[in-house]
């Protein structure tokens, strides 16, 4: 997986995981940097994707020894692109993906502030209010977007992430619970196939 070449050197939803894979087996450190450097510039440029946005802050959680200052700052940055004043409203995984994102971006970055003037604060209580309704209603009341399981690929990572990362107890062990409720349902799903 370290070895292969993404599609696009730009597009981080593409490529991150396999520069974040670089990063983890010390492939050509300095050019799997570069890549990266490069791909947050890109990023910036273009329009605020929570696909990419969580693909980057991950890839930075993941191997913050390996950002420099100012490659932490571009995943900040990107990071306060956003407008956490509302729900996103598009699907389950763009708020996890977005939600996910915007919290632990607070949490690293007090002095984080968003595209609406929201403090980190205010992004953590949002993020987290819309996190906690996806992890209760997925554990107590099942997944409520149609055939969730064929999108649990995308939700396992930013799910992890929180899992991970979140240095509230009650958050993280919530996400690290709806991680084992998504497997076991991913399980039941695809017993005997799709």
């Amino acid at each position: 997986f370290a070895h292969v070449t993404p599609r696009s050197p730009t597009f981080p939803k593409d490529g991150m995981p396999f520069l974040a894979a670089r990063l983890q087996w010390g492939v050509d450190l300095p050019q799997t940097v570069k890549a990266i450097d490069k791909m947050l510039d890109a990023t910036l440029k273009a329009r605020p994707d929570p696909f990419n946005l969580h693909a980057c802050l991950h890839a930075y959680l993941l191997h913050k020894k390996h950002f420099t200052p100012a490659m932490a700052a571009k995943v900040k940055l990107l990071a306060a692109k956003w407008s956490y004043s509302r729900p996103i409203g598009v699907s389950m995984n763009y708020s996890l993906m977005r939600d996910g994102s915007g919290w632990l971006a607070a949490q690293e970055w007090p002095d984080l502030i968003d595209a609406s003037g929201n403090d980190a604060a205010k992004i953590k209580k949002n993020c987290e209010s819309w996190l906690w309704r996806i992890f209760r209603d997925t554990t107590n009341h099942n997944a409520s977007e149609y055939d969730a399981p064929v999108y649990y690929g995308t939700d396992f990572a930013p799910t992890r992430m929180v899992a991970e990362y979140a240095r509230d107890p009650l958050l993280s062990r919530a996400a690290a619970m709806r991680l084992d409720f998504m497997l076991f349902q991913t399980g039941a799903h695809w017993q005997k196939g799709y």
